[in-house]
């Protein structure tokens, strides 16, 4: 994830807290305890943050413990905002949904669908194409502060089925999707 922030020494509170017992030492945002972990400051005033996985899977699914299972995110990251330039909401799995929309208004930003193909059943293993079948992802249309993402899987399908759906928010080029990265799902 990037963001921007403007003269936040001048007009905010110190914003990080380092996490010390971990190895190594770790900065997260400080409202947020271990949700979300800085990656990088750069001097022109660009924050790289690394913010949790949606996860939905279907009753029968025991591919996730279900305490691991968060399928709802809102954060309020002001001062910082997410770069609708350099974001993309991404989602991994058959039939899973992807939604991110800003929290102050109750309004859809954006949608991504991830498909299951009955003729391809699952992607080959040397699949890296995150163009719609088991994978989608497209960029974040505004700049967000304020936002809530979701997962939702089995969106298309009545069949009983054993999968996970995944929505994360990541970094322009930072995610290839890999057929590995269904396996348990």
């Amino acid at each position: 994830m990037v963001g921007h922030f403007n003269n936040l020494i001048h007009t905010f509170e110190f914003v990080l807290t380092c996490n010390q017992t971990l190895s190594p030492q770790t900065l997260f945002l400080k409202n947020y305890n271990s949700l979300v972990r800085v990656l990088n400051i750069s001097l022109d005033g660009q924050l790289d943050i690394s913010l949790p996985i949606a996860i939905n899977c279907n009753e029968i699914s025991q591919s996730v413990n279900e305490s691991n299972q968060h399928r709802r995110f809102e954060f309020d990251l002001a001062p910082f905002h997410l770069s609708s330039k350099k974001n993309k909401l991404t989602v991994v799995g058959s039939d899973a949904a992807g939604l991110l929309w800003p929290s102050i208004e109750n309004s859809f930003t954006v949608a991504c669908v991830s498909l299951y193909d009955d003729v391809v059943d699952e992607p080959a293993s040397n699949e890296s194409s995150c163009s719609g079948t088991f994978c989608c992802e497209t960029l974040i249309q505004n700049t967000l502060s304020n936002f809530v993402y979701l997962s939702s899987t089995n969106i298309f399908s009545n069949r009983p089925s054993d999968t996970c759906g995944y929505a994360f928010l990541v970094k322009d080029g930072a995610y290839s999707f890999s057929s590995k990265d269904l396996v348990g799902n």
